[in-house]
């Protein structure tokens, strides 16, 4: 607007002083004749008076545009200056508020935020440096966590192989496979170190070793299950309910006896149950419970039934000798039932 505005003020200085027909170029030739007509008629007296009096007025009502002007002329250069500012403001209105006092407050906030950004900054420069300190100590302790394990690991097999060779598999190889997780971030670090490992074992001579899991016989999983579970005792949780099924599979005399006797020192601290069709290792359980398969109204169905001792005795008779029972039968049966539990 500065621009209109110091058009507006040199018009009305022409208008009133500059030009040859301005308000007091025009004034002061009213004047003149007011003067000689005074001379001729008095009563014209007053109104030169009144002319006089306007002329003055008209005078500082000037003089006050005089100043204004020289106040308020700016140069072109200024000018641009003044109006590129404006168009600068206009945008800040359209971007970040409709007043000067919302784009201060705009920019009040912006400054908070980047202050805020620049501590992250920081704050993120201190967090990358204690994670690569963390890193390297993940890093060697990991390492010694696996070389230990490593150890332990060649030690730990030959106990293995030791206990499943009591239980009857006396060809077979057992050892731990150490390999390494896959990890993706550091935010997916193993917090039990990198090592992956899983038990291979080999039932026979000259067959490839094959993970624990991938075990196609039922009572070799169940002797090996065993063993670990014995070996393991002291740092299982107590009270746990074992199940051992085909765990009596191509085993019988002094091995059955040893199974059965495994079986025994883990029933101290948990709860065992085992299906059997071996009499050495029925006879050793403080409890014996008869699984049978009956028909009933066309239906088949198990029957689960527990044995008092002289039920006891004829089923292990039964499992030694078969259906026939014989004195003989009757009396090695309750002998072996008392051998484990004389107090019965």
């Amino acid at each position: 607007h500065a621009e209109r505005v110091q058009q507006l003020v040199d018009e009305l200085l022409a208008l009133g002083w500059e030009d040859d027909f301005s308000l007091t170029n025009l004034l002061s030739q009213m004047e003149h004749r007011l003067r000689e007509l005074k001379d001729f008629e008095a009563t014209f007296a007053e109104m030169e008076k009144a002319s006089e009096e306007f002329s003055l007025l008209l005078k500082e009502y000037f003089r006050f545009l005089l100043n204004f002007k020289e106040k308020f002329e700016v140069s072109p250069e200024k000018l641009d200056e003044i109006e590129t500012r404006l168009s600068l403001i206009d945008n800040l209105k359209r971007k970040y508020g409709s007043s000067i006092s919302e784009i201060l407050n705009y920019l009040t906030q912006a400054r908070q935020e980047y202050q805020l950004l620049s501590r992250s900054e920081e704050k993120g420069s201190e967090i990358e440096e204690k994670i690569s300190k963390l890193r390297k100590e993940y890093q060697a302790k990991a390492t010694l966590l696996s070389q230990e394990r490593k150890k332990f690991g060649v030690n730990f097999s030959r106990i293995v192989e030791k206990e499943i060779k009591s239980l009857g598999m006396t060809r077979a190889q057992f050892k731990v496979r150490f390999s390494s997780k896959k990890i993706s971030s550091e935010a997916t670090l193993p917090d039990k170190g990198w090592d992956d490992l899983e038990f291979m074992i080999s039932p026979n001579p000259g067959e490839d070793s094959k993970p624990l899991r991938r075990i196609a016989s039922g009572g070799e999983l169940s002797r090996l299950m065993l063993a670990l579970k014995v070996i393991g005792k002291s740092s299982v949780e107590k009270n746990k309910t074992l199940i051992f099924d085909e765990i009596d599979s191509g085993i019988g005399g002094k091995t059955a006896e040893a199974v059965a006797l495994k079986l025994a020192q883990l029933a101290h601290d948990h709860q065992v149950i085992c299906v059997t069709h071996l009499p050495q290792i029925a006879v050793a359980a403080p409890h014996h419970y008869l699984i049978e398969k009956k028909v009933k109204g066309g239906r088949t169905f198990t029957q689960v039934k527990s044995l008092s001792l002289e039920e006891r005795v004829k089923e292990i008779a039964r499992l030694m000798a078969g259906s026939h029972l014989t004195a003989t039968a009757l009396k090695n049966a309750r002998e072996m039932i008392l051998t484990h539990h004389p107090l019965l």
